[in-house]
């Protein structure tokens, strides 16, 4: 992942959270099945981390949080 992607993510930059999102979508579902069993519900876990995340990255203090792509 790209740490310019990161902070222009981080600035507003709704193409490069999108593209964070897409790098992180295999781990984003694997750490919901570890939470819920139906796909249903995985995808609703996600879609509301996806939210919070996009509503609070401007309030990152480190990239270190991102998995490895």
């Amino acid at each position: 992942m790209d740490e310019r992607q990161i902070k222009r993510a981080i600035a507003g930059d709704r193409k490069a959270f999108a593209a964070i999102m897409q790098t992180q979508a295999s781990y984003l579902v694997k750490m919901a099945q570890l939470y819920v069993a139906r796909d249903a519900d995985v995808q609703e876990v996600i879609s509301e981390t996806t939210l919070t995340a996009f509503t609070s990255i401007h309030t990152l203090k480190s990239q270190l949080i991102f998995a490895p792509g």
